[in-house]
């Protein structure tokens, strides 16, 4: 696609009205949105240099973030992602015959994804629409989120997951034959940054201590029923989490990786929460070649010679709703990888160190140069940074878990059952997982897939007619553990940069 820019054109705002992303929320630090200018002068800033070489500078290649206001006539040539993402929700589909007039709506709106599902009258599924959240132009995490909003942009953001939403029940009503006089209720998921832009409310108080949010509880606005949290960075969308997986009276741990890491320890009675900013990597931010869950995404890697050129056994998702099937490399000439999703980063991270190829450090060893091709072309790759920013966001989550059975007091090994939800979690090998000490070993066969638990949550809710008592009861028995506020946080966050430490 070519943007045509006249002098003092806002580029960076052209390209968010085109619905370019802007992922680390314009720091040039992503390195993401990359653009080539095709004709004009634009100047290169030091972020272009830190991540392109002087051929790709000489070619074009900028930084649309760095790019502010043109000084001239300027001819831009971007692209913009694939929209289509894979996004598991194992819920049952709804019977074959003409669906029920009468259904509600169960929204989960995440800081990357949104999701809809249109609900019959006895509960069933009649249909789920995934989609993008158009607001990553404005950055990839809900700290950027929060700092756009603050700076004005707040009503844009609402308007943007208003329009995403209106899209995805558009295309579910037309696919099933729904009308709009048919719609009894609306519920909706979220974390609370989220919700907060979706109802239109203030982010002063999410950006700064104490980090008081406007509402965490059950609220009807004129779009539907928020879902309750519990405080500023642990939201609705764990609430409805912690509902579905049915914590009982064995200690249950839920791990929700995404954008901002959220994970809840307990049984019943007794529930500690916490949130760790793990940052985008998870979903293939800040990855040089990452990519969310799409059709040809790399979300699992077995590494079979000591050497990291060939042959190295790739799994890719094919298609929307396929888990995926094995293609080894010679295949994958047929069907190239466009990138690797952030399932496909921990098992390459832990295959490395398995074999011997990356030391605890998470240093590359010097034969693959820094990066190891998984293409023959070498188009999709996986480089030393890349390591780096999987082991912070390894680390956050891991340091989030400990802290979280220290405050509990609890070990490990007392966790009966572990939930992984998120479009990651569904696909991630747990044994890979645990390699990399992402999360403890022996937690490794204990760990159940999820898939979207917050979805699943707010479809359980609208057909329970004690949902609304026990999402209160939830949010009574939970209490936050403010990972900032504990003494030991940042020596175990260091600690876990460290691979393979269990």
């Amino acid at each position: 696609m070519i943007l045509h820019a006249s002098k003092g054109t806002d580029i960076k705002g052209e390209l968010v009205k085109a619905g370019f992303p802007f992922l680390c929320g314009g720091t040039g630090s992503c390195g993401k949105c990359r653009v080539r200018v095709l004709s004009g002068e634009a100047a290169v800033s030091e972020a272009d240099r830190n991540i392109f070489s002087e051929e790709e500078i000489s070619a074009g290649m900028r930084l649309a973030c760095m790019m502010g206001e043109a000084c001239g006539d300027l001819e831009i040539e971007y692209e913009l992602p694939d929209e289509e993402m894979y996004i598991p929700v194992d819920t049952a589909e709804g019977p074959g015959e003409a669906p029920v007039r009468d259904f509600s709506l169960a929204i989960d709106i995440g800081t990357t994804t949104i999701a809809v599902a249109a609900v019959g009258r006895n509960g069933e599924i009649i249909g789920v629409r995934t989609g993008v959240n158009h607001q990553r132009s404005f950055g990839a995490d809900v700290v950027s989120r929060i700092v756009a909003s603050n700076n004005g942009h707040g009503p844009e953001m609402r308007d943007i997951v208003i329009s995403d939403i209106n899209e995805l029940v558009d295309a579910l009503m037309s696919e099933n034959g729904l009308r709009a006089e048919g719609l009894s209720a609306i519920v909706i998921a979220g974390n609370t940054t989220m919700q907060h832009i979706f109802a239109g409310y203030s982010c002063e108080g999410l950006g700064m201590a104490p980090f008081t949010p406007v509402s965490v509880e059950f609220t009807r606005t004129d779009s539907g029923l928020l879902l309750p949290g519990i405080s500023a960075y642990v939201g609705s969308d764990i609430v409805a989490g912690i509902y579905e997986c049915g914590f009982d009276d064995e200690l249950t741990l839920l791990v929700d990786l995404g954008t901002n890491g959220e994970m809840a320890l307990g049984t019943s009675e007794r529930i500690f929460v916490t949130s760790t900013a793990a940052g985008p990597a998870f979903e293939g931010g800040n990855i040089s070649c990452g990519c969310a869950g799409i059709p040809g995404a790399v979300y699992d890697v077995d590494l079979s010679d000591r050497d990291g050129d060939e042959p190295i056994v790739l799994k890719l998702i094919v298609e929307a709703g396929n888990t995926g099937k094995s293609l080894k490399q010679e295949e994958c000439l047929k069907r190239e990888p466009v990138g690797i999703c952030g399932t496909g980063a921990v098992a390459l991270v832990a295959e490395l160190y398995r074999n011997g190829l990356l030391d605890s450090t998470g240093l590359l060893d010097e034969r693959l140069r820094g990066r190891i091709r998984l293409t023959q072309d070498g188009k999709v790759t996986f480089t030393q940074k890349d390591i780096r920013e999987l082991q912070l966001a390894k680390a956050a989550i891991r340091a989030g878990i400990d802290i979280l059975l220290e405050a509990y007091g609890a070990e490990a090994g007392d966790i009966r059952k572990v939930y992984i939800s998120g479009g990651f979690g569904s696909e991630i090998n747990a044994s890979k997982a645990a390699l990399t000490g992402l999360i403890p070993n022996v937690l490794a066969q204990k760990c159940i897939p999820a898939g979207n638990t917050a979805l699943k949550g707010a479809i359980r809710f609208l057909g329970d007619p004690d949902g609304t008592t026990e999402l209160n009861r939830i949010v009574s028995v939970s209490k936050e553990v403010v990972l900032a506020d504990q003494p030991d946080f940042t020596e175990c966050f260091m600690n876990y940069m460290e691979l393979g430490l269990n």
